[in-house]
């Protein structure tokens, strides 16, 4: 470790790299810091949570464009796969807005939906016939 490097770290500069795309622990092993310590000074600089945005949309690209090469030496496609799905995985934990799986329905206008009617189909397999609900939602007898 270098004593006092941390203290003379340019945070912008480090941001700036983190944004695209450049691991923490990258730049403390290049500093010759602590990850941990180096992170803890990141965290409090107030671009650092858009900055590990952008850092997901960069891995993603780079990953993506590899996949994309015009190599067709099946370990390189198969590594340039596995290097997106890890890629995916990051930033889906660090950005989960962006990245994350969409479960929620929304309408056209971002709103919720709402379900005016709903048609429910029953089947009664030791009779084997066809039970549908009325429009008050009633089962015939």
């Amino acid at each position: 470790m270098n004593k006092g490097a941390l203290a003379n770290i340019d945070l912008d500069a480090a941001i700036a790299r983190i944004a695209a795309g450049t691991l923490t622990k990258t730049i403390a092993a290049e500093l010759g810091v602590a990850k941990q310590s180096l992170r803890e000074r990141l965290i409090a600089h107030p671009k650092y949570k858009d900055a590990i945005k952008e850092q997901a949309a960069s891995l993603v690209e780079d990953a993506t464009e590899e996949c994309m090469k015009d190599e067709a030496v099946m370990p390189v496609i198969a590594r340039a796969r596995l290097k997106l799905d890890a890629a995916h995985k990051w930033a889906r934990a660090r950005d989960p807005e962006t990245w994350g799986d969409k479960t929620q329905v929304t309408g056209t206008d971002g709103k919720s939906l709402q379900i005016n009617n709903i048609s429910i189909t029953f089947v009664q397999p030791e009779q084997g016939r066809l039970i549908e609900q009325d429009d008050q939602g009633q089962l015939p007898e």
